[in-house]
């Protein structure tokens, strides 16, 4: 009878060992699978991050080169008030970027004045080629323009050149105190010039 328990205690070992045997081969497939998975995951992780930074790199240095190639720059180097409602403002294109004549209507000009009355007053300039109504801009003539030269609403205000522009105000201005021309191209490029005062 004991030696009937202890054949059926070692029958019931070995299938026990014969499942851990299973149990094992399951673990190993099991972990051999996750290492394959974590290593696809972190080479395709890090090729994806390899080409966020490529694409990232080469964004940057296309937009460094626009940039730069797209320079847009103003100078105002002159301000002739002619009167109290008709002032001369002298620009010159400092960038590297032609602005055509039909979008001057695209450039913003700001005079930020005190009338003679004391009001202070912030003046929109809108461009008019034909130069009629009040608070109005328009070229009056161009200097050093030896290409393409401007006669609005055709022709391109190059790099390099000069345009006298004269400013007709609504509301007159009072020369003795300060005021201020602010200009901006259709590119963001901007110039400010304080006189009187």
């Amino acid at each position: 009878m004991i030696s009937m328990r202890i054949r059926s205690l070692s029958q019931r070992a070995g299938k026990s060992r014969k499942s851990d045997g299973a149990g094992y081969s399951t673990v190993v497939a099991t972990s051999l699978c996750l290492v394959i998975l974590t290593s696809l995951f972190f080479y395709f992780a890090h090729s994806l991050t390899y080409e966020i930074f490529i694409h990232h790199e080469i964004n940057y240095c296309m937009t460094k080169y626009l940039s730069d190639y797209y320079k847009s720059d103003v100078r105002i180097y002159d301000i002739v008030v002619v009167n109290q409602t008709r002032i001369y403002a002298y620009l010159n294109n400092t960038g590297n970027v032609d602005i055509r004549a039909r979008d001057f209507d695209k450039m913003d000009l700001i005079l930020v004045y005190t009338s003679t009355t004391g009001e202070f007053v912030v003046t929109y300039l809108r461009y008019d080629e034909s130069g009629l109504g009040s608070n109005v801009w328009y070229v009056v003539e161009s200097y050093n323009d030896l290409v393409s030269p401007i006669n609005p609403p055709n022709g391109v205000w190059n790099p390099n050149e000069s345009m006298k522009v004269e400013i007709k105000l609504e509301k007159p201005l009072n020369a003795t105190l300060s005021y201020a021309l602010v200009v901006c191209t259709p590119y963001g490029a901007s110039s400010i010039l304080t006189r009187g005062g």
